[in-house]
Parts: C-alpha cells; structure tokens; sequence
C-alpha cells in the first residue's frame, strides 16, 4: 500500500496542471510525432539498409531529450514490458545457435537483438504520453493531421524538379509503378497504408460525418494501391459497420445498397477514365483476383507463395530458435513466416504474446464507461486487426518509421487506461 502510495504521489507530481506547462508540452508531443513521420531516410542517396539505420540512430538521439525530460525511465510501467525483454532474449538464444546449425553469423543478427528494447523505448514514451496528456483528443489529431499532410510528397514527386527534396523518402525509381504509389515518407506504400488504416480508424470512431470519411479513404486507399492494406480497409469497415457502430438495423439495410452502388460508380469511373495511379491499382488488384481464381499469374502472389516454401525450410532447420535474419537476400515479407523463420517457435510466441496483450488492453477499453478512451481503444482493436492482414504481404510492425509509431500507439493505450487498470472485464 506504501508502495502503491508512493507511485500515485509521483504521478500527480507529474500532471501537467498549468496552461502554459501544458502547452509547452503539447508542442514537443507535435515534435516528437513530426520527427518520427518526417525525419528523412535518406533512400534515394544510399542503400536501404543504410537509411535505415541513420533514421533509427537519429530518431533515438533526438527523442532521448524528451524521454529524460518527461523522466518515462521512473514511471512505473505495465508489466508487459518484461516480455520485451524476453523477447530480446530469445533474439540472443537464435545468435548463440548459429554456429551448431552452420549458419554464418552477420551484423544483423547483433543489431536485432536490440530490436525489441528500441520497442520498448517508444512503447514507454507513448505510455507517458497516455497518462500526461491523458483521455486528449490532441494525440490522435496530431498523427491524423501530420500522416495526411505527408501526401504533400507524393504530389510533389511527380515533378522531377523536387526530386532532391523527394529522394530523402523515395525508395523506388522515378517512373516505376512502386514509385508512383503514394507512399508519403514511408517509401513503401503497405507501410503508409498501415498508418492511414489507423487515421482511418479513428476517423470512423471519432467523426461524425461517416460517409465522407468511407468516400475519401476509398480515393486513399485507391491512390496508395496496396492490395493487403485495400483488403485489412474493407475488413475494417465490415467490422465497424456490422459490429462497433450503434447504427440501427434499419439505417444499415439503407446504407448497404448506396454504398455497394458507390463502389461500383468508382469502379466504372476509374477503369474508364484511365485516372492515372488509382487505375493501375484497380488492375493490380484484378489480377489478384484472377490469380487466384486461376486465370492468370500473379508475380506477387507467386512471390509470396515461394517465401512461404523458403520460411518452412528455414524453420525446419532450427524449430525452436530460427536461423536468425535472412543472409541470401531472400527475405521472408509475410510476417508469421519471417517469425518463424527468423526467430523460431519461440520467438514467435513472445511475439504473438504481446501482440495479444495489446489487443486484450484494447478490448478491455472498449467496454470502459469513459467516451474517449472507449473510442480510441475500438480504432486501436480495429487497427491492431488490421496489421494481421497487412502483415500478410510484409512484416509490418517491424518496419521502420511504422515500428515507432506503433509501439507508441499501443503505450498510449496503456497509459489512458492507467487508471482503470484494476478494472476486470
């Protein structure tokens, strides 16, 4: 009780009761979620690998201020934060096998065993951020508003003129079909995507105006052009509509129709007007759809198909451990198959673990009586589920710039519901 005392203290300490200290912190929030969507990569002046990791040292180095400053390192944390660092150990256990399985020992298998601390790291800053800004609508609308406002760049890279300007994010070559995705400064178009999913879930939760949210992130989802983010968009919507929305029985058998003779309209529009970018998505997914229904080939799917034969190989050859990251440059993208692969059964539980503690404290808030947490926890659950799908074509959550955002989202949640965390569902 001593114990319990004293932490309450602390945290009261730490509220932010005046206007002008709130506000001041308000701004270094804006910062910290500025530099994690905008800081450059760098991928158009060197390698992937390269960009990467001057982002994720640069983002560390720059975030360091706000983490000492707010002093996260004392706050009592959720004790979740023990699987992380069980989840680094089982990266240290795959290391020490590697020479008894003949496999040759790269950078990357040291580099990695970090990897889940650095999730951590932003894990505890979202946390704090949950119980100092506590239940604020100004989080959620500052990373809604800052990830839109990154399509300022996949205006601007259709101009070669910005190409010095377009080429600290762009991954892709001027011209390419990768390229001329909206990507925003994620390089990658399924890792944009997974963040607009979120944008999008917390407009359905928190917007009243339903309908031009569904019209407008159609023409996103369109523009970006992944087809697993399109698929997690209509599972998302299929779920809020049919399950977390309060509209009545009667409201959504009138809704259905227009929407469904929406979609078609768009579709006609958009494969014959030609409208550059969203009809290449379309056709790109068609062939999806006819890949998998037998009538053509799909490079992608085939891609995917020969990774997963590759995962099981590797698997087999150390069950418990994995191989630890690919060394032949044939990467695992889907992201059960890179677990197991890379980081054995073992790996893959602790991983699985707390991607289920999430989704168990997300749940946990979407029954709370309080509006704005019972909100963001429905567009987090529906985030969360999102990731399963979009991690059906890379491993999403471990991709830079999205892992920082991520594992800060889920901290928030954890931090808003701080106060109910005796609460039992």
């Amino acid at each position: 009780m001593a114990l319990e005392f004293g932490i309450i203290q602390m945290i009261k300490r730490t509220n932010l009761k005046s206007t002008s200290t709130y506000f001041r912190f308000k701004l270094k929030t804006v910062l910290l979620l500025f530099l994690i969507l905008y800081f450059p990569t760098f991928w158009g002046y060197t390698s992937l690998g390269t960009g990467q990791l001057i982002y994720l040292f640069a983002i560390i180095v720059l975030t360091l201020p706000f983490f000492l400053e707010t002093k996260s390192y004392r706050f009592p944390l959720p004790t979740i934060y023990k699987l992380f660092f069980l989840w680094s150990l089982t990266y240290i256990a795959t290391l020490a096998i590697q020479p008894f399985i003949n496999n040759e020992i790269i950078l990357k298998d040291f580099s990695d065993i970090l990897r889940p601390l650095f999730y951590l790291y932003f894990f505890i800053i979202g946390y704090v951020l949950g119980i100092k800004l506590e239940k604020s609508y100004f989080l959620v609308t500052s990373v809604v508003v800052l990830t839109l406002l990154s399509f300022i760049f996949d205006i601007l890279k259709f101009n070669e003129s910005f190409q010095a300007i377009t080429n600290l994010y762009a991954v892709f070559e001027y011209g390419e079909l990768n390229y001329i995705r909206y990507s925003g400064t994620f390089g990658f178009c399924y890792n944009f995507g997974f963040v607009c999913l979120f944008g999008y879930a917390i407009a359905l939760t928190f917007y009243s105006h339903k309908a031009i949210t569904f019209f407008v992130s159609c023409i996103v989802m369109m523009l970006i052009g992944s087809r697993s983010v399109i698929l997690a968009f209509i599972i998302v919507t299929l779920l809020y509509f049919f399950v977390f929305s309060k509209i009545s029985a009667l409201k959504k058998t009138i809704i259905i129709p227009n929407v469904i003779a929406l979609i078609i309209f768009l579709y006609i529009v958009a494969v014959t007007w030609e409208i550059p970018v969203v009809s290449d998505s379309i056709k790109y997914s068609e062939r999806l759809i006819n890949a998998l229904s037998g009538k053509e080939a799909d490079g992608s799917l085939g891609t995917r198909s020969g990774q997963l034969a590759v995962a099981i190989e590797r698997l087999l050859k150390s069950i418990l451990f994995g191989v630890g990251p690919a060394k032949n440059n044939y990467p695992i993208e889907i992201q059960l198959g890179y677990y197991l692969s890379s980081w054995g059964i073992i790996g893959t539980i602790v991983f699985v673990s707390i991607q289920l503690n999430f989704f168990v404290v997300a749940a946990r808030g979407l029954k709370l009586k309080d509006l704005f947490i019972s909100k963001f926890s429905t567009a987090n659950l529906l985030w969360l589920i999102s990731a399963l799908i979009v991690g059906m074509s890379t491993p999403i959550t471990d991709q830079i710039r999205v892992f920082q955002l991520y594992f800060l989202i889920q901290g928030y949640q954890y931090g808003i519901i701080w106060p109910y965390r005796y609460y039992k569902s």
